[in-house]
């Protein structure tokens, strides 16, 4: 029996329609982590869909929101760029069509350029929203001129599962966890650990993502190939969940390489854990970060100007000190128990 078929009357039903399948490539993201953080405020849940393929997604999708229509009292939309957006759309012309009330909620960090390209398909799906929720304030003032009533609620961070070290004086131990593809800018951190390694030849970062089969994974290797890199770096690639915190734990820098970033989860991790962030500044990063308070943000692309962050770092223990415990401070608003309750808050209202 899968997990739709489980499905009971209860005093609220939601649907979550959006990425919910597990795969090779990928970690269980925070969007699919949500559904079962609303069983503990006794909602019952349907999810959709867990196909991988993108055809048969979203047939899933479509066919799941018809079929259970009588079962759930609200659904809730996950909204991507690019491709991704053609399932959030249609998904929410046909809960319209359904007169069910829906919550989009917008999650993809390049939503804003999209919305340049495409500004009636994207002013038509929001108009049409019972509610609207983000995780980030950037996303919120950028497309606020669509619809100027959006909830913000952080993507959340459980602080149960990372154990947070006060360093007292950070090494030249990094440490990198994104996803090997192209936004995330994997190649540029060979580039950084460059920058320094002749004048520390101790330098070490351990890269850990799944890859997304773009290339970026091969261009990653390439270059720290060609710049005799192999014993400073080691590519870890995919890695369960549960096994970060102990990796993060290891390390002393956290660098975030991205050109394309909302609110994520992973440096809310590294904050989580007590490293020194450097991080490019780039869309929703400094709605998230405040340079020389919580981390050091540098311009995107610029492999000195991150290895200078991260020297700064290192030879500043007291600077260092501050950003660390002004990012652990912040990080625990992002906790389940501080976000959940916004969620329920915002169903409340509808």
């Amino acid at each position: 029996m899968n997990e739709i078929d489980k499905v009971v009357k209860a005093k609220k039903t939601i649907l979550f329609v959006g990425n919910h399948f597990h795969s090779q490539t990928q970690n269980k993201n925070i969007w699919q982590e949500i559904p079962d953080r609303f069983l503990d405020l006794d909602f019952q849940v349907i999810s959709t869909s867990h196909k991988e393929n993108r055809i048969l997604r979203i047939i899933d999708m479509w066919w799941t929101i018809i079929r259970f229509r009588s079962s759930y009292n609200l659904a809730i939309v996950d909204v991507f760029s690019g491709p991704a957006f053609i399932w959030s759309y249609s998904s929410s012309i046909l809960l319209n069509l359904l007169q069910k009330k829906f919550i989009l909620v917008l999650r993809g960090g390049n939503l804003p350029a999209y919305a340049k390209k495409k500004p009636s398909r994207v002013k038509r799906i929001l108009r049409k929203a019972s509610a609207i929720a983000t995780p980030s304030h950037f996303l919120k003032e950028s497309l606020k001129h669509f619809n100027h009533d959006i909830d913000v609620i952080p993507n959340p961070v459980d602080l149960r599962k990372f154990k947070f070290k006060m360093r007292h004086k950070l090494g030249l131990n990094l440490i990198w966890v994104r996803a090997f593809h192209r936004i995330y800018n994997p190649s540029l951190a060979p580039q950084v650990v460059a920058e320094l390694v002749k004048e520390y030849p101790e330098i070490h970062l351990t890269m850990i993502g799944p890859d997304k089969g773009d290339g970026s994974l091969d261009k990653t290797i390439e270059t720290l190939q060609s710049l005799n890199l192999e014993k400073n770096i080691e590519i870890v690639g995919k890695t369960p969940h549960y096994k970060i915190p102990d990796w993060l734990n290891k390390a002393d820098i956290f660098i975030n390489t991205t050109n394309v970033d909302n609110t994520p989860v992973s440096v809310l991790e590294a904050m989580s854990c007590g490293l020194g962030v450097v991080s490019t500044n780039v869309g929703g990063i400094p709605w998230l970060l405040k340079d020389k308070e919580d981390a050091l943000l540098v311009p995107q692309n610029q492999s000195g100007a991150m290895a200078n962050g991260i020297l700064l770092l290192y030879k500043d223990p007291d600077f260092a000190g501050n950003l660390i415990k002004n990012a652990y401070e912040k990080v625990k608003d992002f906790d389940w128990s501080n976000v959940l309750p916004l969620w329920q808050k915002l169903i409340e209202k509808i």
